[in-house]
């Protein structure tokens, strides 16, 4: 039987508390963590990551001085343009960065990983049996974005433990004679998902129809329908509460990133296929799991209808992006889905496995399924690899940066990178620029001025004491740069090295005026 422990460990007279313990969880989880551990220290931070938890840092200082926080060049609040509320994640990841820097913000996000595949066990072990759960929170595990979320110190790893908590006590609840606590809690949980993630909103409904078809089972449909409407009617008010406590700032932050996002220019097959590549195999492994429940326990019409769901979960990211057309964190989203999906292959592990009565054929099956996750495993380590190496290393260009990066103006690419590492050296906030976009007014005529308009007249007056480019995402606007410094003269390149790909030029202003 699998799960079983070696006749050995069971004749140790252990305390009562470890018989409690689910011993192949851990074996899973030790898994998972060497599978993202060895990923702590493959790069420097990526762009994301020295943004959050430099704007952590910033929110810790803004309460505790009751100061205004805002941020130039980014529509003023990261409550307007950041997808996830900045005093949730970026405060945790700032606190864990004070204690042990980047490794340890990502180590926390390591933590949330386990925590979220730990919840999948207990989920599945719910809705199906501890084989499942077993099988399910093994499959999650070694995909390789859950490995590369489990290595990223961003908010995605939390706002995935949270969503997995949700979802646990949401079943949970269906099995209780008294729910309404559990009830609650899991809506905090949903909503608090939500405002750490404002991307986790898709799967809600997810949430709430797993709420409403585990009850079904247990107390009937019309008790279900009432249970689910409860849920629905729990979380509306808490997150219109929280809207209405954050104010405009945030009802535009939701909006601008996830609500009404800027369509992309990726076409739907581009998007598709990636998706196909991370989490494709979970996909088919879940829509098999649907005709097996269909075919062996199709007397349970709610728990049909609840293995679909679970199934289809896995596509809702991958859709909903390629009605946008962008890949923006794609390779992040795709596991909030999988992580429902995994439930669905967990079960289908779980009824195939002993399906087989001969002792041989089933043998034969237990060795077919462990070379298949074994396989998974491999290219899946390999992906989170790729994914957690995507970006070029920042060591030399940081290096390069710090000497003229500490007073005056500067305009960089990506320029949170900088400021995360370079601390007291870098130039305040207030004086820092991206290429990705700049609104600046004319001194002369006092006209606002956008796009390669604003970056010209920005240098030709020397609004710029220091500027460096790299030739990459906005080669085109750097170009544009050159230029504008070879007219306004006054300038010249102190850095030249090669980052990554690409060459980094830093170019000091000489000639003030």
């Amino acid at each position: 039987m699998v799960g079983r422990l070696p006749e050995w460990f069971e004749r140790v007279p252990w305390p009562r508390w470890v018989d409690r313990i689910p011993w192949p969880l851990l074996v899973v989880l030790v898994v998972q963590a060497c599978l993202s551990g060895r990923l702590l220290w493959a790069d420097t931070a990526f762009i994301d990551e020295a943004t959050y938890l430099y704007a952590g840092h910033q929110e810790i200082h803004s309460i505790l001085t009751n100061g205004a926080l805002t941020v130039p060049g980014a529509n003023g609040y990261y409550q307007t343009y950041f997808s996830g509320a900045p005093v949730l994640y970026p405060i945790l990841g700032a606190i864990a960065d004070s204690i042990g820097g980047l490794t340890a913000a990502r180590l926390l996000s390591l933590v949330f990983m386990l925590g979220a595949t730990s919840f999948l066990y207990g989920t599945a072990a719910r809705l199906f049996n501890r084989r499942a759960a077993l099988f399910g929170s093994a499959v999650f595990a070694i995909l390789g974005p859950t490995q590369f979320l489990g290595a990223l110190a961003t908010y995605d790893a939390m706002a995935l433990c949270l969503m997995a908590l949700a979802a646990y006590l949401a079943v949970k609840s269906s099995q209780l004679d008294d729910n309404r606590l559990t009830l609650l809690y899991a809506c905090v949980a949903m909503v608090m998902a939500d405002a750490v993630k404002y991307a986790v909103l898709l799967f809600d409904p997810v949430i709430l129809g797993a709420c409403v078809l585990a009850c079904v089972p247990y107390r009937g449909w019309a008790q279900a329908r009432r249970q689910g409407y409860r849920m629905l009617g729990y979380s509306a008010t808490m997150l219109g509460a929280l809207l209405a406590l954050g104010g405009h700032a945030y009802v535009k932050g939701l909006m601008y990133t996830t609500l009404s996002r800027a369509a992309g220019t990726y076409s739907v097959r581009h998007i598709l296929l990636d998706s196909w590549g991370w989490v494709g195999a979970v996909a088919v492994a879940a829509a098999i799991a649907v005709i097996v429940h269909i075919i062996w326990d199709r007397q349970s019409l709610s728990r049909t209808l609840l293995c679909a769901l679970l199934a289809a979960a896995v596509t809702l990211a991958p859709l909903d992006q390629a009605r946008i057309h962008t890949l923006t964190s794609l390779q992040k989203h795709v596991d909030f889905g999988a992580w429902f999906a995994a439930i669905a292959v967990g079960y289908l592990l779980s009824r195939v496995l002993p399906a087989a009565r001969n002792r041989a054929v089933a043998s034969l099956t237990l060795l077919a399924a462990t070379a298949a996750l074994s396989a998974v495993t491999m290219v899946s380590a390999a992906q989170a690899t790729g994914l957690a190496t995507e970006w070029p290393n920042s060591d030399a260009t940081v290096a390069a940066l710090s000497p003229w990066a500490k007073s005056g103006n500067v305009l960089a690419e990506n320029y949170f990178i900088y400021i995360y590492y370079l601390g007291d050296n870098a130039a305040s906030l207030d004086r820092w620029s991206d290429t990705w976009e700049l609104t600046y007014k004319d001194p002369a005529s006092g006209k606002e001025l956008t796009g390669y308009a604003a970056y010209t007249d920005a240098i030709m007056h020397h609004h710029f004491t220091t500027v460096a480019v790299s030739y990459g995402a906005t080669s085109a606007t750097d170009h544009v740069i050159i230029n504008a410094m070879k007219k306004a003269g006054g300038y010249t390149r102190v850095v030249h090295i090669r980052f990554g790909p690409l060459w980094f030029d830093v170019f000091h202003e000489t000639n003030a005026k």
